[in-house]
């Protein structure tokens, strides 16, 4: 289906694209921003990526020179949100909260009919916090260690209830790592959203929560990590092991980060960029998200854009089966 409603204006796009050799006008920093910055959210009020954004909104005006304007937009998997700015004029004034690996999932997964976006539609800003997902239980769970976990899933094929962010997520994704590299069957239960998997956890619901490493830190007195899926330990749960150093080969991140339409004028991008390296560095900042039990953890667009690569890389084994599943449906 052509997304494009206007497909005059996409050709006049086209044509100023060949006469000219771009359709940005040009903004200079100087001159950006003369008025407050819209940053839609595709979460919940109080989720993790709507805490993490309103957090940044706070150091917006001293770094970035205007205040935030959050909204949420909740739908999708932040699929909504994220096509709406896409909607909007590219001039830095639009910008959505981004969370990996979900960005990555929604355009690798798109259909014919569907309405995703592609990642080429996407820049990205800033990261500040590369988060590693993990395995949480009740504090009054006869699991105790991630071993009890897999021994009990060989035992009991299928018995094992494991949460998940939503079907076709990223940590629908990383059950599958987890089965894959454990040698086990579970049952996925999916949920909308992290909150309310941990809310289905603690009402004993699943046997098994994946969410990420946040809930380590602010749920420390309901929950008991097994393991993160970083290549080291997270720095504000550095209690809990890896799942490498229990002998399985699972690497998974969760990020927190700001991005702008295609087009948006190189010298905005550039100042945007610029803040939020400056941002990472404000104590008050970086004790204000560890609060929230967000790390800080600053990654470049390009380094983002090399994480992202070989994500799809090693994982196209999981598109590959999710494709093969939504087809049979």
């Amino acid at each position: 289906m052509n997304r494009y409603k206007y497909p005059g204006i996409l050709i006049c796009l086209l044509l100023s694209t060949l006469l000219f050799g771009t359709t940005v006008v040009s903004v200079t920093a100087a001159e950006y921003p003369s008025k407050p910055i819209n940053v839609v959210v595709g979460w919940g009020a109080g989720g993790g990526v709507d805490t993490f954004t309103r957090i940044v909104g706070k150091y917006a005006p001293q770094y970035i020179g205007k205040r935030f304007v959050v909204t949420n937009k909740k739908g999708g998997a932040g699929l909504i949100a994220i096509n709406g700015v896409l909607r909007k004029k590219a001039d830095g004034y639009s910008l959505a909260a981004a969370m990996l690996p979900n960005m990555i999932y929604q355009p690798v997964l798109k259909t014919e009919d569907s309405e995703s976006y592609e990642l080429s539609d996407l820049v990205q800003l800033g990261t500040p916090v590369l988060i590693p997902s993990a395995f949480h239980v009740r504090k009054d769970s006869t699991f105790k260690t991630l071993q009890d976990i897999i021994d009990y899933a060989k035992a009991h094929p299928g018995k094992l209830k494991v949460g998940t962010n939503g079907i076709y997520s990223g940590g629908h994704g990383l059950v599958l790592m987890f089965m894959k590299a454990a040698g086990v069957e579970v049952t996925p239960v999916h949920y909308n959203g992290g909150s309310k998997q941990i809310k289905g956890l603690l009402g004993g619901e699943i046997d098994l929560g994946n969410t990420n490493a946040m809930h380590s830190v602010r749920k420390a007195k309901d929950l008991r990590t097994l393991a993160v899926s970083g290549e080291k330990r997270y720095r504000l749960a550095d209690h809990v092991p890896t799942f490498s150093e229990q002998g399985l080969d699972i690497i998974d991140y969760v990020t927190r980060g700001i991005i702008a339409p295609k087009n948006t004028p190189d010298d905005v991008v550039a100042h945007l960029r610029a803040a939020f390296e400056k941002m990472k560095d404000d104590p008050a900042f970086v004790k204000d998200l560890e609060k929230a039990g967000l790390a800080v953890d600053f990654r470049t667009a390009a380094q983002m854009k090399m994480y992202m690569t070989q994500f799809m890389k090693t994982n196209q084994w999981i598109f590959d089966l999710f494709k093969k599943e939504k087809m049979s449906k």
